[in-house]
């Protein structure tokens, strides 16, 4: 009886602690996030910026990353934090959809514009070709629509 006991006291402690976690820690992390990655888009939204293929890349992953922010971490703090409930299935299953797709399509601009650099600095020239602003705009969409059908 006393082994017991002594567990769910365990267990609710621990449960106590996450919750806290979740109340305090979380708020500034998706505040400093959010701040952020929005002077990330007003910066990289600068006309000499914009004419840069690798900004491109990182604008993109910017704007994803907002995603990532309000639909996982956001959400995430106010179940764990504050035990408010999601009980509709569609939202559950909707959220995740994005929010997997906006993990991948993150890394996948992040690796992309590390690609665009490499090929930036080639001798060759048809591998300097790829390093513009044309073939960003045109991979941008495509990688969002591929990461989407990966989720699906």
């Amino acid at each position: 009886m006393k082994m017991s006991n002594n567990s769910s006291h365990t267990v609710l402690r621990l449960n106590e602690i996450t919750t806290n976690i979740y109340r305090f820690t979380f708020p500034p992390l998706i505040i400093f996030g959010l701040i952020g990655h929005i002077l990330d888009i007003i910066i990289f939204t600068r006309p000499k910026l914009i004419s840069n293929s690798c900004c491109n890349y990182c604008l993109a992953s910017s704007c994803v990353s907002i995603i990532q922010i309000v639909l996982g971490q956001l959400v995430r703090m106010l179940k764990g934090g504050y035990h408010i409930p999601i009980p509709v299935l569609w939202w559950c299953r909707i959220r995740i959809f994005f929010l997997y797709s906006a993990y991948l399509t993150s890394t996948t601009f992040i690796t992309l514009a590390s690609a665009d650099r490499y090929v930036s600095s080639c001798s060759q020239v048809k591998y300097r070709r790829w390093a513009n602003v044309k073939v960003a705009r045109r991979l941008i969409p495509i990688v969002l629509i591929i990461s989407c059908l990966c989720q699906s």
